[in-house]
């Protein structure tokens, strides 16, 4: 499926984090969220084999992804994990606060 197919595009682009630099004074934990990235990354994969897109698991691990994604700057791929979850909902945003759901 497409879907299928983008996020396989993704995975594929994000497989090498990409690194941030410790403020000062903190520990750089770029090792910790590459390991992080790369096991999230693991377990998608192994759950979009699996189960349906729109398994609470897949939602879940796609949602995780993101967060760390966008903790560590990659907030363009972030955005497409947290799109392909509001699809599965046929949720999209619209000007102000709140949502609205997808003509069909």
């Amino acid at each position: 499926s497409q879907v299928k197919s983008e996020t396989s595009k993704t995975l594929t682009s994000t497989t090498t984090a990409t690194t941030t630099t410790a403020a000062p004074g903190k520990t750089d934990y770029n090792d910790e969220y590459a390991e992080s990235h790369a096991l999230y990354t693991q377990a998608l994969n192994v759950r979009m084999k699996l189960l349906p897109q729109h398994h609470p698991d897949v939602l879940a691990t796609k949602f995780s992804l993101a967060e760390l994604l966008d903790l560590l700057g990659d907030e363009t791929s972030a955005n497409r994990f947290r799109q392909e979850i509001l699809d599965v909902y046929q949720v999209e945003e619209r000007d102000g606060d709140g949502v609205e759901e997808k003509e069909q």
